[in-house]
């Protein structure tokens, strides 16, 4: 069972929060955060998801995790025609 740990902070959020928030889910974050899925030629088209580790704790900061969907989101036809 986990337990669900909130900082209650507008800045930076837990796995939990990502979850609840962005709908980013536990076991896609930690293999978003794993290292060894970024060192193949195909894989380094997606920046790793940033995140601070204090002892066993994961945070996000909510500004980097806005730039960094914003980075790697993929734009469609309809977007390219409006720029």
């Amino acid at each position: 069972m986990r337990i669900k740990r909130s900082i209650h902070n507008v800045d930076w959020m837990t796995p939990d929060d990502l979850e609840f928030e962005y709908g980013i889910s536990i076991p896609l974050q930690t293999r978003l955060r794993m290292k060894k899925n970024y060192t193949s030629e195909a894989s380094l088209k997606f920046a790793p998801i940033p995140f601070v580790k204090i002892g066993k704790l994961i945070l996000y900061r909510r500004d980097d995790i806005d730039k960094w969907l914003e980075t790697n989101t993929i734009k469609g036809e309809t977007d390219e025609l409006r720029e």
